[in-house]
C-alpha cells in the first residue's frame, strides 16, 4: 500500500514538473516569438540598461518591411465613407462607377501630395459628390485638366478633394491639410448643397458658427461607443431653430477659405453647385433646401460666384447629381474663368 503511494506520488511529482516545464517552454518561446529575446529575463535586465543608458527604444519594434499603404483607406476594402483623422474622413466612392482612388481616398489617378517640385499649374477641386463625379465615368476634374492643357499649350494639373457628402468645412481641412504646402495657384470649391441640406439637421450652436457635418457619420457615435444599444437607423431630423444663420454662415466660411487661399498665394473660385429644382416637392427637406438656396443666390449674387443653378444645360439624374454631357459643361465653365483670369493676371 505504501509503495502504491509512493509510486502515485512520483507519477503525479513528475507528471506536475513536466507540465510546469512545458509552461514555461511554451510561455518562454511566444515571449521570445514576439520581443526576439531569449528569455523575459534577459528582456528585463536589457530592458533596464538600456534605461540607464538614457535610451527607452525597443529594437524589437523596428521591422525591415513596416506596411506604407494608409490604414484609415485600407482597413476595409469596400466602398463607402472611412474615418481619417485630418480631414474628417475620405474614400470617395460611387455605386456605378470604377475610379482610382489616391493615397488620402480621393478620386485622383496619382498621388500629386508629394510633387514638391512641380512644373506645372496646380488647381485643387474641393467639393462634394457631385464634383467628385458620384455619376460622372470622367470626373469634372479630369475634364477641366484635359480643357486647360488643350487650350491654353500650358500643363495644368487638377487634384480633386472632392468626396462624398463634404461641407465646405471639410473642404477647408482638406486643402489646409493635404495642399497648403503645396501652394496651388487656383483652388476651386463647387459647393453649396451639402451646407444647405445638411445645416438644417445640425444642432443650433453648430449653426452659429456654420459648422455643418455630414449627417450619416453620426452613426459612427454608437459603433465606437455603445456597440450592445446600438439601435439602427434613426432617419433625419430637421432643427428648426437656427434656420436664419445657415446662408449667412455658409458665406463667411467661403470667405474663410478665399482668405486662406489668399494667404497661400492662391485664388480660390468659387461655384455655387446647382440641383435638380424638379424634386422640390418630394419632401419637406427638399423645400426647406429650395428655400435656403434662393436665399444663397440671392446673398451671393453681386460676389463674383459661379451660380449654376442659372445653367440650364446642366442635366441632372437625381436630387443634386448631373449627367455625364454636365460634367464637361462644368468643367468648361471653370476653365473659362481660369484662362480669363491668367490673361488679366500677365497684363
Amino acid at each position: 500500500m505504501i509503495k502504491k503511494y509512493k509510486n502515485f506520488l512520483i507519477f503525479f511529482s513528475s507528471l506536475l514538473i513536466t507540465l510546469i516545464f512545458l509552461e514555461l517552454f511554451l510561455g518562454y518561446y511566444f515571449f521570445q516569438k514576439q520581443y526576439t529575446e531569449p528569455s523575459a529575463l534577459w528582456f528585463v535586465l536589457n530592458d533596464k540598461i538600456s534605461r540607464y543608458k538614457g535610451s527607452n527604444i525597443d529594437s524589437g519594434s523596428y521591422i525591415e518591411t513596416y506596411d506604407e499603404s494608409n490604414p484609415f483607406i485600407t482597413f476595409r476594402e469596400d466602398k463607402g465613407y472611412k474615418f481619417h483623422p485630418f480631414i474628417d474622413y475620405s474614400g470617395a466612392f460611387s455605386y456605378t462607377k470604377n475610379f482610382t482612388m489616391d493615397y488620402f481616398g480621393f478620386r485622383n489617378k496619382e498621388n500629386l501630395y508629394f510633387d514638391f517640385d512641380r512644373n506645372y499649374t496646380l488647381i485643387i477641386l474641393t467639393g462634394g459628390s457631385e464634383a467628385m463625379g458620384f455619376t460622372h465615368e470622367i470626373a469634372i476634374a479630369e475634364n477641366l485638366e484635359k480643357i486647360l492643357n488643350e487650350k491654353t499649350g500650358k500643363k495644368f494639373r487638377v487634384l480633386a478633394f472632392a468626396m462624398n457628402s463634404y461641407t465646405i468645412s471639410n473642404e477647408i481641412n482638406a486643402y489646409v491639410n493635404l495642399a497648403y504646402h503645396l501652394k496651388p495657384e487656383f483652388v476651386i470649391t463647387h459647393t453649396g448643397y451639402n451646407d444647405m441640406l445638411y445645416g438644417l439637421l445640425v444642432p443650433y450652436n453648430f449653426k452659429k458658427l456654420g459648422l455643418n457635418y455630414n449627417h450619416f457619420t453620426l452613426f459612427w457615435l454608437p459603433r465606437l461607443y455603445n456597440l450592445i444599444g446600438y439601435s439602427g437607423y434613426r432617419g433625419y431630423a430637421i432643427n428648426k431653430k437656427g434656420h436664419e444663420l445657415i446662408v449667412d454662415n455658409f458665406l463667411l466660411n467661403l470667405k474663410k477659405y478665399e482668405d486662406i487661399v489668399s494667404s497661400n498665394d492662391g485664388e480660390l473660385l468659387v461655384g455655387i453647385q446647382g440641383y435638380n429644382k424638379d424634386y422640390v416637392n418630394d419632401g419637406l427637406i427638399y423645400k426647406e433646401v429650395d428655400l435656403l438656396y434662393r436665399e444663397l443666390t440671392d446673398k451671393s449674387a453681386s460676389k463674383g460666384y459661379t451660380d449654376f443653378t442659372k445653367n440650364k444645360k446642366i442635366k441632372y439624374v437625381d436630387m443634386v447629381h448631373s449627367d455625364e454631357n454636365s460634367s464637361k459643361l462644368t468643367a468648361e465653365e471653370y476653365a473659362k474663368k481660369i484662362i480669363d483670369k491668367l490673361k488679366n493676371n500677365s497684363k
